[in-house]
């Protein structure tokens, strides 16, 4: 009997014996090993852990408010139950472990973080940071009479559920695999009849940036954003959000789900009787996946840009869809159409060709294709931009519907204005049926449009300053204009004073030819366009063949129209060739210029030429009877030369043709011959020249020419030719890849210079007139490359008659100065157009090249110099300068004579 009373004692006394702690300045740690633990304080705050390692606890309070302990953490090898119903809890953190552990208390404030997995339950709480993991956090008890609130500054909860009546962060709360935020309303009778303890729960939520994947927020009451702040709000894979309005939201954004777990925005407007109170909901943008509704009882708005992405099977279009059970819907800037899918492409063509029927021409004038019914849907009406779609939004042309299943739908109105959209070829569109009387309820439709990517380029950048400012904290860059700077204030109607909204209509013939045959360069990338867009038309094409490639990158283009506009531009500016910018024959003409100036200015005044000019030879010949035999004078007749030459080239930007510079370096040797008054000579030479678009130009050149050296009536005669080698590389920086060729070009050239020489004393004239022919046959060549082109042979001709005068002063017996200018016109400059294509050749244009500027000029100067009577040396200036082209060039020669 005393043993078994000293048992029973020893079972009571721990639940009445209340251990109170307090921690001291620098002590650490307090292992709980026992079931009761009164009231837990500390002398410095953030002092103290609580290492719980008991499986029941119970306690009066822990820490106090400008006190607390350091932390409290859960160190039982099982589960540990920490229960103090009416104690509060101050600490800067509590930890728990892998079990599923139970707090109970009154209150709980956290200063830092909160990591716990099992069941919390308190009337309040306030934490600082939670990373809850299957957790379950409410009130001790479901019907108590009292507000009970949670505050978690940033929330990380993996599964679990919290419940309470409001909730609020103010930083992030990131809810994961189907955790649930949960704000019931409650109305709680009084307690008797004579009480007036009735009571009613208002749920919010005040958040700031929410983020939920697979999970839901349910709140009988509204959703906010604190004071100041707003809610960014994502949700993901079939995640949910409920309420009864949502206030100061910035941009919804929702990603993934499916056809059965679907993304979900419902306002459940209490006001739903009240049709001029009806909840306002309002995003500054949105960003909806395929698999999201948005459904409310009021009205909804958005301020921003609304971009819907949709996703594609072989049978299946999937679209975000916004219903309006008792209000309107006010999307005040453009709808965005675009596809999360890579197959949608090829899923559109099977849908627009196979199932709507659109095959042949004139086909997407009258045949459209149903996509989404009730895409928008509202009981007072849709807004588009400033004003309310109406009968005055829908053009005159009746369509043909099906569905993607290729079922007859019935006959269709489209609205006149296309919306936004990446995709080039498929233009979508709001619509109703045609016997609809009504405004309110729109569905999503799409055409076929066979010069997409033509109208895309053609289209008319918007006015600056279109772009609005955006709402603060997130910036944004609207698609379309607002509506005090757009010129179609509507953004609905599109009419013939709508500078911004393309016709869809394909060009007419005449129209059509006249750009396919223009020669003009700034035409190049329209005939392109209209190539790709011709191909596009085709029953199939091969997504691997080069040509298939080209469309493959154009069929779908991100970003506003603004920007699709410019991409586009840049990508069929860089699927052009090289050579538009027509540096070979400048490079060719350039070149013969330096040389031939060169050749004028030295060999003209060289030793050679000096040699016997003021001997008569006639005194000089004797009769062949003569008795007596003289001496006579044996000049040197014969010089071989080396000549080194620099030239750099710079061509400005022209009739659309981007600009570019060259480097070139030649080498020369040559031998000439003194016969009568007249030099016989020859050279040959090699050139290298670089350019600023990764092209180089290797020559090897051979010349041959005549000079007169007679007073009064002279010439110089000289024919050429040379061989190009040109290797190019294309930097397609937009396509980023880049191709490379090489080919040849055979340069035949020749001059003639007719003049009359004026010598007097030290001082020499030359006024001239010249004429140059060249004539350059580059050959056909095909690149390598992702997108390679093959490019045809091309002819191009210069003849440049002249007018100029040469001058020379010999300033000492061995040093001579010499200067010219001329200035010519290129009678035979054109724009040549030859003909490139891809590598399979089913995509091929006509190019036009830029012609050769005509009219221009060119100075020369020279400075001579006679070593001795054998050796020599000459510098020489050669500058060039036509339309938007300067060339200069520097050469330096050596000559011997024997």
């Amino acid at each position: 009997m005393f043993k078994t009373n000293c048992t029973l004692l020893s079972l009571l006394l721990p639940s009445f014996l209340l251990a109170d702690h307090e921690f001291k300045a620098g002590e650490s740690n307090f292992p709980v090993t026992t079931s009761s633990l009164g009231k837990v304080t500390t002398e410095t705050n953030n002092t103290g852990v609580l290492l719980l390692q008991n499986s029941t606890i119970s306690f009066t309070n822990i820490g106090i408010q400008d006190k607390a302990i350091k932390s409290i953490v859960f160190d039982h090898r099982d589960i540990t139950t920490l229960s103090g119903r009416n104690g509060k809890i101050y600490t800067y953190g509590i930890t728990g472990n892998d079990k599923n552990n139970n707090l109970t208390a009154d209150s709980i404030n956290a200063l830092g973080i909160l990591k716990f997995t099992g069941q919390i339950q308190a009337y309040s709480i306030d934490i600082k940071e939670a990373n809850l993991t299957s957790t379950s956090i409410k009130p001790p008890q479901a019907s108590n009479r009292r507000e009970n609130s949670v505050s978690i500054a940033t929330l990380n909860m993996n599964g679990g559920i919290i419940e309470t009546d409001s909730f609020t962060s103010s930083d992030t709360i990131n809810l994961t695999n189907k955790a649930n935020l949960s704000l019931k309303g409650r109305t709680l009778p009084a307690t008797s009849e004579f009480a007036n303890d009735a009571f009613t729960s208002a749920p919010k939520v005040t958040i700031k940036n929410a983020s939920l994947d697979n999970s839901s927020i349910s709140v009988d009451g509204s959703l906010s954003a604190n004071e100041g702040d707003q809610i960014f709000l994502t949700l993901k894979n079939g995640s949910s959000v409920s309420a009864y309005s949502v206030a100061g939201a910035n941009k919804l954004v929702t990603k993934g789900g499916s056809s059965t777990t679907k993304n979900t925005l419902t306002i459940n407007d209490v006001n739903i009787e009240d049709n001029n109170n009806l909840v306002q909901t309002s995003f500054h943008g949105l960003d909806l996946s395929p698999f999201t509704t948005i459904n409310t009882q009021g009205d909804f708005s958005s301020t921003s840009t609304n971009t819907f992405y949709f996703t594609t099977t072989e049978s299946s279009f999937d679209i975000a869809s916004i219903t309006s059970e008792n209000g309107s819907i006010e999307l005040q800037k453009s709808l965005n159409i675009n596809s999360i899918s890579k197959d949608s492409k090829s899923h559109f063509e099977n849908f627009l060709k196979n199932k709507a029927g659109i095959k042949n021409a004139g086909d997407e004038a009258t045949k459209a294709l149903l996509l989404k019914s009730s895409f928008l849907s509202s009981a007072t009406g849709v807004t588009l931009g400033a004003s309310k779609i109406d009968g005055g939004y829908f053009s005159s042309t009746t369509y043909s519907v099906k569905d993607i299943n290729g079922i007859e739908k019935g006959n269709y109105k489209l609205g006149s204005k296309k919306l936004d959209s990446g995709f080039i070829f498929v233009d979508f569109h709001l619509g109703k049926k045609e016997s609809q009387s009504d405004d309110n309820v729109l569905d999503l439709l799409a055409k076929y449009n066979s010069q997409g990517l033509y109208n895309l380029i053609e289209s008319n950048p918007k006015p600056e300053g279109a772009n609005p400012v955006p709402a603060p904290k997130e910036p944004e860059s609207p698609v379309e204009s607002s509506k005090d700077d757009n010129p179609n204030p509507s953004g609905l109607s599109e009419s013939s004073t709508d500078k911004n909204t393309p016709s869809d209509a394909p060009l007419s013939k005449p129209s059509l030819d006249s750009i396919l045959q223009s020669h003009k360069t700034k035409d190049n990338i329209k005939k392109l366009a209209l190539k790709i867009d011709e191909f596009a038309n085709k029953d199939s094409i091969n997504p691997n063949s080069p040509s298939g490639r080209v469309y493959e990158r154009f069929s779908f283009i991100s970003g506003d129209e603004d920007i699709r506009r410019a991409k586009a531009r840049a990508m069929l500016q860089e699927l052009l060739p090289n050579d538009m910018d027509n540096s070979l024959q400048n490079y060719a003409l350039e070149s013969n210029s330096a040389t031939t100036d060169a050749l004028d200015s030295i060999v003209a005044s060289s030793m050679l030429a000096n040699s016997l000019k003021d001997i008569d030879f006639k005194k000089l010949r004797f009769a062949s009877t003569a008795p007596l035999v003289l001496p006579y004078i044996k000049e040197k007749v014969s010089e071989v030369y080396a000549q080194v030459l620099y030239q750099n080239i710079i061509q400005g930007s022209r009739d659309s043709i981007k600009g570019y510079s060259s480097n070139t370096f030649a080498f020369l040797t040559g031998s000439n011959q003194r016969v009568l008054n007249m030099i016989v000579g020859f050279n040959v030479g090699y050139a290298n020249s670089r350019t600023s678009f990764d092209s180089i130009f290797n020559s090897l050149s051979s010349r041959v020419y005549l000079y007169s050296l007679e007073s009064g009536f002279t010439y110089h005669v000289s024919l050429g030719y040379s061989l190009h080698s040109i290797s190019s590389t294309r930097t397609q920086s937009t396509l980023e890849t880049s191709s490379r060729a090489s080919y040849f070009a055979n340069e035949f050239n020749a001059a003639l210079l007719l003049g009359y020489r004026f010598n007097l004393d030290k001082h020499s004239l030359l006024p001239a007139f010249r004429f140059t022919y060249l004539s350059l046959v580059q050959r056909p060549y095909a690149e390598s490359g992702s997108f390679a082109l093959k490019v045809d042979s091309k002819f191009q001709q210069a003849l440049l008659p002249s007018v100029g005068i040469s001058y020379s002063f010999n300033a000492l017996d061995n040093l001579k100065l010499s200067a010219g200018a001329f200035l010519f016109y290129d009678v035979l400059s054109k724009t040549i157009v030859n003909n490139v294509s891809f590598l399979d050749e089913e995509i091929s244009f006509n190019v036009a090249s830029l012609a050769n500027a005509p009219f221009g000029g060119n100075v020369n100067a020279s400075i001579k110099y006679d070593i001795t009577s054998s050796h020599n040396l000459a510098l020489s200036y050669i500058g060039t300068f036509k339309q938007a082209l300067v060339a200069t060039a520097f050469s330096f020669r050596y000559g011997y004579r024997f």
